[in-house]
């Protein structure tokens, strides 16, 4: 199979996209409590709304690295069907997904 301009446009739009968003979630990791953390995941100068807002944030950061997300907080919020399904199906398989098929065609032109 080989790559289209599609293809690149995904890749391209996908890197653009997350790497801002990777590099405020290892913020997050690194200093879950500084204020460079909030200023990037909720704005300069704001500050968390309550525990749950801070705490889902972290779990988010985790996630693109583990998916965690805890559950006492989240579930009884979204239910069942939107916890299990897109909090900690959804996002992952379609970014586990899209990243494997990603390599793969552009690796076979590399």
């Amino acid at each position: 199979m080989k790559p289209t301009i599609f293809t690149w446009i995904l890749a391209i739009f996908g890197a653009t996209t997350f790497l801002p968003l990777m590099v405020a979630q290892f913020v997050m990791l690194i200093g879950p409590n500084s204020q460079r953390a909030s200023d990037l995941i909720i704005g300069k100068g704001n500050t968390w709304r309550d525990r749950t807002h801070f705490r889902s944030a972290l779990a988010f950061a985790w996630g693109d690295i583990l998916w965690v997300l805890e559950r006492s907080y989240t579930y009884p919020s979204v239910g069942g069907l939107a916890y299990y399904t897109y909090f900690r199906g959804f996002f992952l398989y379609w970014g586990i997904g899209a990243t494997i098929y990603s390599a793969i065609i552009l690796s076979r032109i590399l």
